[in-house]
């Protein structure tokens, strides 16, 4: 069956209502707590009076634009390689009355950026669906591009890339945010500690599943 959100147009993530189609994966519960994360370092961190951040695979937009309504200091990038998906975040971001303080841009991952320390923090929620769950899909999730699902034969395909290169764009000490799969964290953590993460830190969600990931540069 197709999802409500789908059906509706409408799905709900943090305090906001976005509009969604099929062009753009659902935001999830478990997302909520990507966003609480860095909002939390945001507040523990006292020496950054105005954060730069990279939200890498926008989708809908609804993290970039949840984190843009969160933290009034902030100047916010979105990037996803789908048109239609950004023109989508557009719209959202206009609704939730953002629309001049978060931008987007067509990128495959970072390609569409220009190398350099100029981020304070880079977060993403990447396509990490692993070839041996994609049969166990429940037939909803099965509506939703599959692109921004599956993430490779152990499904950290995109978990590599952007820990390899978040590093030529964060600045020394800044956060690298990811969400992951229920099964991957012990993988996670060899490969921030591979690129050269410090402090990695893996948080659960509220099922007690390893969920987010949080690494420091340098």
């Amino acid at each position: 069956m197709m999802p409500e959100q789908y059906r509706t147009g409408r799905a709900y993530f943090m305090d906001f209502e976005f509009s969604v189609t099929r062009d753009t994966f659902i935001p999830r519960p478990e997302t909520e707590l990507l966003v609480e994360k860095v909002t939390e370092t945001i507040r523990d961190t006292a020496n950054v009076r105005s954060w730069r951040i990279l939200d890498i695979g926008t989708g809908s937009g609804n993290i970039a634009i949840s984190l843009t309504k969160y933290v009034e200091n902030c100047t916010i990038i979105g990037l996803d390689i789908s048109e239609d998906a950004l023109r989508l975040a557009r719209i959202n971001a206009e609704a939730c009355g953002v629309g001049n303080r978060v931008s987007f841009v067509r990128s495959d991952l970072t390609q569409g950026l220009s190398s350099g320390p100029i981020f304070d923090i880079i977060v993403s929620n990447p396509p990490y669906i692993a070839l041996y769950d994609v049969a166990g899909l429940p037939d909803e999730v099965k509506y939703e591009p599959f692109s921004a699902l599956y993430g490779g034969v152990d499904g950290l395909d995109y978990v590599r890339r952007i820990a390899r290169n978040a590093k030529l764009l964060l600045k020394e000490g800044g956060y690298l945010f990811m969400e992951i799969g229920y099964d991957q964290s012990i993988n996670v953590r060899r490969i921030f500690g591979e690129e050269g993460y410090r402090d990695v830190e893996l948080f659960k969600d509220y099922a007690s599943i390893d969920r987010i990931v949080r690494g420091t540069n340098g």
